[in-house]
């Protein structure tokens, strides 16, 4: 029962991480983390230091529990990390993927493509609906390839290595125009590495998926010189708690799925 409810207080506080309300360098106060839970504080103290152990946590002796902030160098490491890694999940994924799977890539890449295609009709007030129906389709799109692989300890690190990019992604305060930019640009991305996984072409698809992370690299790492600079920078928006579940559940998907193969 007690590690029912370690895993419980785990992934609360994950869930917190990824819909953005704890951000990088916020603290984790065990006996409100607790509360929140509806358990004692010491599985709370047990995710905390397995969360410590993913890289997501720092602890400070006779200080406390911070989610983890992290230097531009730093930041650089997690991408290069995430390049080899999706780039060789991407490269497997072409080999082991099902007719199935395949089909329901298609799928998701389809829906976003038509949301951005559809992005001039979209009012500014309900722009940022689409931004935020475009990102879990972008996280839906990479999981369902992690998932292809067939390697969950992959799939695992990954997912950790994407909550990481996420907690320190800095978010300018970038105009409509710029944000549908980076969409078409995603989508272009995507055609190039669902197109090479079709034609089972294993060489092409890493190669596309690690430009395609390395291109996200870049960026980050502007911005992150853009706010050293003084740029005007805001905190990564808080999503809906349907999109949040969603995540989640392809979190669990990707790790989980075909397990038994």
């Amino acid at each position: 029962m007690a590690l029912s409810y370690k895993q419980s207080a785990y992934e609360h506080i994950r869930r917190r991480m990824q819909e953005g309300s704890l951000k990088a360098g916020d603290p984790l106060p065990y006996r409100e983390i607790a509360k929140e839970v509806g358990v004692s504080a010491t599985p709370v103290r047990e995710a905390i230091s397995r969360l410590e152990s993913e890289g997501l946590v720092d602890q400070l002796p006779r200080v406390g529990a911070f989610v983890k902030r992290m230097g531009r160098e730093e930041i650089k490491e997690l991408y290069e990390l995430r390049e080899a890694l999706e780039g060789h999940a991407a490269m497997l994924a072409a080999e082991r993927i099902t007719d199935s799977q395949m089909q329901d890539l298609v799928a998701v890449y389809t829906q976003m493509r038509e949301l951005v295609r559809g992005r001039k009709s979209i009012s500014d007030a309900m722009f940022s609906d689409l931004r935020q129906q475009t990102s879990v389709l972008d996280m839906q799109f990479h999981f369902m390839i992690l998932a292809a692989a067939c390697n969950r300890r992959v799939a695992k690190t990954v997912s950790d290595y994407r909550l990481m990019s996420k907690l320190c992604s800095i978010y300018p305060n970038d105009g409509r125009r710029t944000v549908e930019r980076s969409m078409v640009a995603t989508i272009r991305d995507h055609g190039r590495v669902m197109r090479a996984i079709k034609c089972r072409d294993a060489s092409a698809t890493r190669f596309w998926m690690q430009r395609h992370i390395s291109l996200a690299k870049n960026a980050v790492l502007e911005r992150i010189d853009q706010s050293s600079l003084g740029g005007s920078m805001t905190n990564p928006e808080v999503w809906s708690e349907s999109l949040r579940n969603a995540v989640v559940q392809m979190e669990r998907y990707s790790i989980d799925s075909r397990k038994g193969r």
